[in-house]
């Protein structure tokens, strides 16, 4: 599960200190609660931010709101004999397992969030793919074709 969000304005002080330790304050933290497959997620609405002495404290209000698992390749289309491509991951679990494959060509590192790719010195079209499996065992894939053009 996650909480994301964002500071309420009116919770902010004028001050620059406050704006930029409130620009700050968490928006996707992983709770570890005891039913990981559900589908919802924490959302906090931060209703206070007092900076003072002692240190900094903030409040927030907690709503549960329906999770939305997805994955996105991130890369050209169109390349030449090797390109870099990266997976945007959006509210799965914390430190998920990642694994590229590209139709005859060579994936540099396989398990990495951002990976490079070899495409071969011939003129063809590949299948790059992802799969990210988070550590409650959600799975989402995602593909793209790429034309490479040495």
């Amino acid at each position: 599960m996650y909480v994301s969000g964002h500071a309420a304005q009116s919770a902010i002080e004028d001050g620059a200190t406050g704006r930029h330790l409130a620009n700050r304050l968490p928006r996707d933290v992983a709770f570890d609660l005891p039913d990981p497959f559900t589908a919802d997620k924490l959302v906090p609405r931060y209703t206070r931010l007092e900076i003072n002495a002692a240190g900094l404290l903030s409040q927030a209000d907690l709503q549960l709101v329906p999770r939305e698992p997805s994955i996105t390749i991130v890369g050209p289309s169109h390349v030449g004999s090797f390109a870099i491509y990266r997976v945007d991951i959006t509210d799965m679990g914390a430190e998920p397992t990642i694994h590229w494959t590209s139709s005859d060509s060579s994936v540099l590192y396989p398990d990495a969030e951002a990976t490079l790719i070899f495409f071969g010195s011939s003129t063809t079209t590949h299948q790059v793919s992802v799969q990210v499996t988070d550590p409650y065992g959600m799975s989402l894939t995602d593909s793209m074709t790429v034309t490479s053009a040495p």
